[in-house]
């Protein structure tokens, strides 16, 4: 048996359909009046006009048959969005005949996401596609909101040329893209909030060997410097020795804890913000191979990912942030456990929440106390609330910039530091 030009054919997920339209409905209606009504009254003027109508009805029919047979529509996606960034929606539309020429196309895509209500309408139009080619059209949206987003079913569709049935190709496929948290830009000096001395992380942070670290700024030379520090060309133009001097890189050990802490009828846009700082901090610092670090969600549900500094690591992180769901009651126990399954033990816990540490403690059942009580006695944990943090550590509503087109996160981290 000779093998069909358009695969797509004996795919489970395209469904083909001819429907008549108002005005084929109308041609349809006419046309059958004027062949009963000629024929009982023998009036050959009738007969005539039923033949036309008739006959243009037969045309539509074999074109737009023909048009099914031949169509084909494939759907891309991007590989990573983040929200607040808009994103582009290509559609392949494919004429597998060898001698008809297809016009007036027209895709209609159904999108629906997790953290929006109602389903969103994407439609594009092709003029034309030649025959035995292809065509693509892209639609460009933004990701208002992190969470999925569910597409399909996309369907193309042709009248033409008469307008007087539609021809329809869907491709019931879906398709699901992981729309990552905001990243937000981190602020000068956001590192003195987690190495501040009222905390635990900044008495176990430890220099990460011999690196000299990034540089910080040029001094007069004291005696002990090493000779490579020294700055020649200013030395020359202020005629005594100065050297660089650098901020000494820091080794973290501990875990990022999102409380999704969220009350019933309260705007979500602190928990938002929490996650996205969550998000940026986690990327900059576990691209640092010194530091051991895991995140953990405590919404609905738990779940927690390691910080690593590969590509894959980054994308399950996030995968993790843009899926959690804020709740009035999270599973912060339920959360820590994973983290250690996850990574082991860790000496800190840096909890970033939307409510201060004195509500959420006297809001904790004593299971959940008990567990975060050992990291209080030994100092180790740290907790931010974001609602009065924010003006210190980033810039929630300013526009971050990643790099969307070369779909690599690791450019990401330039685009988010002060």
């Amino acid at each position: 048996m000779k093998p069909l030009r358009n695969q797509s054919l004996n795919s489970p997920h395209y469904r083909r359909k001819i429907r008549f339209t108002r005005l084929g409905a109308h041609f349809l209606f006419v046309g059958c009046f004027a062949l009963f009504g000629g024929a009982l009254r023998g009036f050959n003027l009738l007969l005539v006009i039923a033949g036309v109508l008739v006959g243009a009805l037969l045309m539509q029919w074999r074109w737009s048959r023909s048009s099914l047979v031949a169509l084909s529509i494939q759907r891309r996606l991007p590989e990573e969005v983040f929200a607040g960034q808009s994103f582009k929606i290509k559609y392949k539309i494919r004429n597998h005949s060898q001698w008809m020429t297809l016009w007036m196309l027209r895709v209609t895509d159904l999108v629906s996401s997790s953290n929006e209500i109602g389903l969103l309408d994407v439609k594009a139009t092709q003029e034309r596609i030649r025959r035995g080619t292809e065509a693509s059209c892209e639609v460009e949206r933004v990701a208002r909101a992190r969470g999925l987003w569910n597409f399909g079913p996309i369907a193309v569709s042709s009248s033409f040329p008469l307008d007087l049935m539609t021809c329809q190709i869907v491709n019931e496929q879906p398709e699901t893209l992981t729309v990552y948290p905001k990243l937000v830009k981190l602020r000068r000096g956001w590192q003195r909030v987690l190495l501040s001395d009222q905390g635990g992380v900044a008495k176990t942070s430890q220099q990460s060997g011999r690196s000299e670290g990034e540089f910080f700024a040029l001094r007069q030379w004291q005696h002990g410097d090493i000779l490579r520090w020294i700055h020649w060309r200013s030395t020359a133009r202020m005629n005594e020795p100065v050297v660089c001097q650098y901020d000494q890189p820091r080794r973290y050990d501990l875990c990022l804890l999102v409380d999704a802490y969220l009350p019933e009828g309260s705007d979500d846009e602190s928990v938002e913000a929490a996650i996205s700082f969550v998000a940026t901090v986690a990327l900059q610092l576990g691209a640092s191979g010194s530091n051991r670090m895991v995140v953990a969600v405590a919404g609905a549900e738990a779940a927690a990912a390691p910080a690593g500094g590969t590509i894959e690591d980054q994308r399950r992180l996030l995968r993790v942030l843009a899926v959690s769901k804020p709740t009035a009651r999270p599973v912060i126990v339920e959360a820590l456990e994973k983290a250690k399954a996850v990574t082991g033990r860790f000496r800190n816990v840096l909890v970033v929440s939307p409510r201060s540490q004195d509500a959420a403690i006297a809001a904790m059942d004593d299971d959940t106390y008990q567990t975060i009580e050992p990291f209080q006695r030994r100092d180790s944990l740290k907790w931010i609330n974001i609602t009065e943090s924010e003006h210190q550590l980033f810039d929630f509503r300013g526009k971050s910039k990643p790099n969307l087109e070369k779909s690599r996160l690791s450019p990401v981290l330039k685009a988010t530091r002060g």
